[in-house]
């Protein structure tokens, strides 16, 4: 319970947004479509070509100016070199634009700058990809796509990529002549769960290195018991069958506790499953016989109950080829199971001095059935083989006492009755076992002799099947899987790998199909990012991970000018869509201790919407693989936040490539500042052509309560997304540049460093002019140019920064501190604690407060705003900006509090304060809600007007916060439902605005000034506002302004609050 007074802090205007002025073709809006005239083949500047009314039309405009127009459906559209405008039909068409300045047009409809000007919105299916330049682009019907980051547009439900994989599998089961292999070595399931799927860090993502952005010391200690705890967890409470399936040398240390801790689990649980281990033997550890039994052992010991197997396995080493196990599972019951390319070797990967960079994902849900499965494929082999040398070379040590023979089939049926809702596709990889099937039985001759002996080792001889063998095609479906994924991109591909290729004496040896999948969407424009580990990366003598990053873009670039038939249009294609890189995790090549950072992952993801991951490497090789493919928005969310998105910035900021998206890092080179928070991406460097967004005004766009996501009066934990050092904002990480203003890590103005750089100049308490010190005592800079013993006006600190760095919009909240908002809700929540029910003191009539609203006061606050930004203009003519060359972006503050009839705790007693943290009465709130806010919001929007900016834009976040206010009876205390604000869905009953608390500040970790202000959710659901105006400029030239409402439940892809702009 909570009692005393209200917080003294002022509440500042909700967040700023910015805008960058990128000039941009006229709209479109009401622009009637010209007639088309049919000319059949083109002719010069100016051509109108249309091809047919029905569907499969493919149409190219050939020069400038062009005007296209496809049929009624699955058309193929091109246009030519720039100025064109080009319509789709209302069918499913790919649409490609030219090099700049085009118009973009599907369903027949103009869909301009994310809003249809014609009442049809975009058919589900329909595709856009811009050229280099200024394009005006379609946005899909739920806005996430805009600025040539156009992606298929998928229905919920639909998996178009797994989809296009199993058709892909089919269709080459039939080309070779080969048996189904679904179900036995692929298959889709949906109902699956990922556990922890929306938290910070969900534990269905299993990662082992967390040093994005570190240039210094780093702890991966937290994730990386994250993984072994997931290992102990699934062994120890499986029932029936737990199999652990990965690649000698035996799992030790770390890993080896892990999984005799899983089975002392089971056995002190009273479960009794059979455990079997099974190890590929490869030839780097072909004498691990004592030690598979020292294991089998020491695990049976752990578990005297439990039935413990162990086998050592390898097939056709002499013979025509080589093959052991590299699958690496951990499964149980048919119910669970985690694959990855993690080897369960703790020196790579349980410590932080240069831990191996690698990924797991954990399913729940039949897709596990698939895992046990092939694990039951593995140990038939062994059973049927054990103690054969030539052809086989396998070991097993059975459990005590050799009860129950060789378990050559343990994996239970699928439960019946799914819980969760993701789909799910695993694929896997059986080499030389034999599965039953009859494969092979037709050789189509996909790839062509010259292409087999290129692509093939000379020195050492070794095989590859993978490069058009039916035989082996159908008997290892998952070599197809990867590249019809590659294939079924439509706008992105990020790839991570150890290597593409397997180094030879001479030529390396590739995939050919997979290689030449890459080079398809590369000529075709989608962007293709590939991190390799780079050259001499290692742990130790036996635990290598060298690549060949040089080595696999020169390939690449074989294969692309092979597809294009020219090396100037290959290099043209690269520039424009391919990224090549070692790997790196920040800006220095080296760990501290000196070492090369290794890569290992294996996962390969398109359009941000289908991610591949497991033991497969992409380089040729005839061992046993196993992985899951993911198609799941919401799982794409924690893998591009937790992975992807860093692996990608890295991978392009150290591009190989010709016209790389940025310079290869070289040792103590710059250094970005501080490692990144778990989930962030690092920020961009300076020198990079990213423009910077800056924010300026006060608290409410400073980021002040932007530590807190909900509220909770049971255990501050359950709420504390950022912890102690939300408000850090100095060089070292260690403190705040200026005490108290607040600047936390959620404010609105980091919309993402992929858009944009981001500079928070705000302080919470600012008003329009700097006070040295307030009631307070606290310096608090304004928008102006002071300059003093105390410090800077912001404008100073704008006008400085803009001189050297390319400032592009700048976001202002100013005002709410000039109409005295701070004391007037002090004198509120003093009124609601200090008066009788029955006989209220309302702070509507204290004179005080009052005041604040006449109409003298209301002008001469106005005034002091248009002072305010007309300043803005004159710090960045002093900078030497023209008018047009910068956007400035006023918000008017986000109402906190909902209506009386909205509230959820009575309007007497005082449960409302101690409680809710809301202690107004309905009679004031009202007051404040139709009458303080709307006249705040007039002053601010009239007052910014009248300054005379050239390049001013409003938006207006009065009702962004609707059904989540304070008190509001849409929401409550985070104990009451979810449990933790990490609890997928925690947002949707979240309050978005920090409680108004008293006494529990006293001792931390609440502080005053918080209160009434929007909380974590909230100022991420007002930048998520201001990256949809940012992201409009690269396709109008000017920002979408309006109104900011929530749109949907539930978070984007960044974690944010999903909202939209209505102009």
């Amino acid at each position: 319970m909570r009692v005393g007074r209200p917080a003294l802090a002022t509440v500042a205007p909700l967040l700023a947004l910015m805008v960058i002025a990128i000039g941009a073709p006229a709209a479109l809006a009401g622009a009637a479509l010209p007639k088309p005239k049919v000319i059949r083949l083109p002719s010069s500047e100016a051509d109108l070509l249309e091809r047919g009314t029905s569907g499969a039309d493919w149409i190219l405009g050939t020069s400038d100016r062009d005007l296209v127009r496809a049929g009624s459906g699955d058309d193929e559209v091109r246009t030519g070199r720039g100025r064109d405008r080009v319509w789709g039909g209302p069918g499913l068409d790919r649409i490609w634009s030219g090099d700049d300045d085009d118009r973009v047009i599907v369903a027949g409809d103009p869909f301009y700058e994310g809003r249809d000007v014609s009442g049809t919105r975009p058919v589900l299916g329909d595709t856009v990809d811009c050229g280099p330049g200024r394009d005006t682009v379609v946005v899909d019907p739920n806005d996430q796509t805009v600025n040539c980051e156009v992606k298929r547009l998928v229905a919920p439900g639909q998996t178009p990529h797994l989809d296009r994989v199993a058709a892909e599998i089919r269709e080459m089961e039939k080309r070779t002549g080969s048996d189904s292999s679904e179900g036995l070595l692929w298959k889709i399931t949906q109902g699956n769960r990922l556990p922890g799927m929306g938290s910070e860090s969900p534990e269905w993502v299993s990662r082992t290195m967390d040093c994005w952005g570190a240039t210094g010391a780093c702890d991966s200690s937290k994730v990386q018991g994250q993984l072994t705890s997931t290992i102990r967890r699934i062994i120890g409470n499986a029932e029936t069958v737990a199999d652990i399936t990965s690649l000698a040398p035996l799992a030790y240390d770390g890993f080896r506790q892990a999984i005799i801790d899983g089975a002392a689990d089971a056995q002190k649980a009273g479960r009794r499953p059979l455990i079997r281990m099974l190890w590929g033997r490869s030839p780097a550890a072909p004498f691990s016989d004592s030690k598979l039994r020292t294991l089998q052992r020491d695990v049976q010991a752990a578990a005297p109950d439990v039935r413990v197997v162990a086998a050592l396995m390898a097939n056709t080493l002499v013979a025509n080829g080589y093959s052991w196990n590299h699958s690496k599972i951990v499964a149980a019951d048919s119910k669970v199971a985690w694959t990855s390319g993690i080897n369960l070797w703790s020196d790579s990967y349980l410590q932080s001095t240069n831990p191996v960079t690698d990924l797991g994902v954990v399913v729940e849900g039949p897709a596990a059935a698939s895992a046990n499965e092939f694990a039951d494929l593995l140990w038939n082999l062994s059973c049927r083989k054990e103690g054969s040398i030539v052809r086989y070379s396998i070991t097993i040590v059975p459990a005590k006492g050799g009860a129950g023979g060789c378990p050559a089939k343990a994996a239970p049926a699928a439960p019946a009755s799914p819980e969760g809702d993701v789909p799910v596709m695993a694929v896997a990889r059986a080499g030389y076992i034999d599965t039953g099937l009859k494969t092979g039985r037709k050789d189509p001759q996909e790839v062509s002799r010259a292409d087999r002996r290129d692509s093939g080792c000379i020195l050492p001889p070794l095989p590859n099947p993978m490069n058009g063998d039916p035989e082996w095609d159908g008997n290892n479906p998952s070599d197809t899987a990867l590249r019809a994924l590659v294939d079924s991109a439509e706008s992105k591909v990020v790839i991570s790998q150890q290597n593409l290729i397997f180094p030879c004496a001479k030529d390396p040896s590739y995939d050919v199909r997979l290689i030449d999948a890459i080079a398809r969407k590369v000529r075709d424009g989608v962007q293709v990012t590939i991190a390799i580990s780079d050259e001499g990366a290692k742990i130790n003598f036996s635990e290598q991970y060298g690549g060949s990053p040089q080595a696999s873009l020169d390939l690449v670039m074989k294969r692309l000018e092979k597809l294009m038939g020219s090396a100037s249009l290959a290099r043209a294609a690269a520039r424009r869509s391919l990224d090549v890189a070692p790997f790196r995790f920040s800006t220095l090549n080296r760990w501290v201790a000196s070492t090369t950072p290794s890569l290992h992952a294996k996962v390969i993801a398109v359009d941000d919407q289908a991610v591949l991951v497991g033991s497969q490497n992409a380089y040729p090789n005839q061992l046993q693989e196993f992985g899951y493919i993911i198609e799941d928005s919401r799982a794409m969310a924690d893998m591009k936040r937790t992975f992807l998105d860093p692996l990608e910035f890295w991978a392009r900021k150290g591009s190989l490539s010709e016209g790389g998206k940025g310079d290869r890092p070289a040792d103590g080179g710059e250094t970005q500042p501080g490692k990144t928070q778990p989930g962030e991406s690092p920020v961009p460097l300076p020198g990079q052509e990213t423009p910077w967004v800056v924010s300026v005004g006060d608290s409410y766009i400073s980021g002040e309560g932007g530590r807190w996501a909900g509220n909770s009066n049971s255990s501050p934990d359950l709420v504390d997304a950022l912890g102690p050092s939300a408000y850090f904002d100095n060089d070292e990480g260690t403190g705040e540049r200026i005490a108290n203003c607040h600047r936390s890590r959620s404010a609105p103005i980091h919309i993402g460093e992929e858009f944009a750089r981001s500079m928070n100049f705000a302080c919470s308490g600012a008003f329009t002019s700097t006070v040295r010190k307030d009631r307070n005592g606290q310096f608090k800079p304004g928008l102006d140019f002071y300059q003093g013993p105390e410090g800077e006006g912001q404008l100073r600190m704008l006008r400085d920064f803009a001189r050297t760095n390319r400032v592009k919009m700048i976001a202002v909240s100013i005002g709410l501190n000039d109409f005295n908002y701070g004391p007037i809700t002090e004198t509120c929540v003093r009124d609601f604690l200090t008066s009788l029910s029955i006989a209220p003191r309302y702070c509507r009539d204290n004179a005080e407060v009052r005041k604040n609203f006449t109409a003298a006061n209301i002008a001469a606050r106005t005034e002091d705003i248009r002072k305010a930004y007309a300043r803005i203009g004159e710090a960045m003519k002093d900078a030497g900006y023209k008018p047009d060359d910068y956007v400035v972006v006023a918000t008017e503050p986000p109402v906190p509090i909902a209506p009386s009839d909205r509230i959820r705790y009575p309007d007497r007693g005082l449960q409302r304060q101690t409680t809710g943290g809301c202690g107004i009465y309905d009679a004031d709130i009202d007051r404040l809600v139709s009458g303080a806010f709307p006249a705040v919001a007039r002053a601010i929007e009239n007052g910014a007007r009248a300054s005379g900016l050239d390049g001013l834009r409003l938006l207006k976040l009065g009702g962004a916060f609707e059904g989540h206010r304070l008190c509001e009876k849409s929401t409550d205390l985070v104990e009451n439902g979810p449990g933790s604000w990490k609890t997928s869905g925690a947002v949707d009953s979240a309050e978005w605005v920090a409680q108004i608390r008293t006494a529990s500040t006293l001792f931390g970790p609440y502080q005053l000034l918080e209160g009434f202000h929007p909380n974590y959710w909230g100022q991420l659901a007002v930048r998520n506002c201001l990256r949809s105006t940012f992201r409009s400029l690269s396709v109008s030239g000017a920002p979408r302004t309006g109104r900011c409402e929530k749109r949907d439940k539930g978070l984007n892809v960044r974690g944010e609050p999903r909202m939209k702009l209505v102009e």
